[in-house]
């Protein structure tokens, strides 16, 4: 090794005793400023909000939940609920409730697969207690659904379509065994 001069020597010491002191300064800087953030992030806990609406939006705008109540233009009056949008701001399924008793719980597909009405799974409680989970194709029609009575009992449902004579098939299987009924689609 090679002897340095006192006052090189002397010099390289300071050099190395301010850059530790910038080092500590910069962590201590780093620490304040993460603590100023983490303080800037804590909000205010409101004990009660009032709103008629509100409206969860991504970064982009675009509206992903949205809660309220009374109807627009595709429900009935009288509903309160939360509807959740994907990333394209198309509706995707919520929860809804309504001024006659009846609760639903409803998952859409994607914009632009099967028909314009995009409802394909729901779960429906009835204002009389009843209760129904019910499948949707494509074709809007409900092949199978799970069927919960009012009065007890309950089965599951297989649906058969004939859409010329405007009629529908249920064949229903439950603990007491199995029955067929015909029922009128309307026009």
């Amino acid at each position: 090794m090679h002897d340095l001069d006192p006052s090189v020597e002397s010099r390289l010491l300071r050099l190395e005793t301010s850059r530790r002191r910038w080092r500590l300064m910069g962590a201590a800087l780093a620490c304040a400023a993460l603590l100023s953030a983490a303080r800037a992030q804590d909000t205010e806990v409101l004990e009660k909000l009032v709103v008629r609406e509100l409206v969860v939006v991504d970064e982009n705008g675009t509206a992903r939940v949205r809660m309220g109540s009374e109807g627009d233009e595709e429900r009935r009056d009288g509903s309160a609920g939360i509807l959740i949008f994907d990333r394209a701001g198309t509706e995707r399924g919520g929860m809804v409730t309504f001024d006659d008793g009846t609760a639903v719980l409803a998952l859409d597909a994607p914009a632009g697969v099967g028909a314009p009405m995009r409802d394909r799974a729901a779960i429906v409680v009835g204002a009389d207690g009843s209760s129904i989970i019910k499948l949707v194709d494509n074709r809007t029609a409900v092949p199978v659904r799970l069927v919960a009575d009012p009065d007890g009992g309950g089965g599951i449902e297989f649906l058969d379509y004939d859409l010329e004579n405007h009629k529908y098939t249920v064949l229903r299987r439950d603990a007491t065994g199995t029955k067929e009924t015909e029922h009128d689609l309307g026009q």
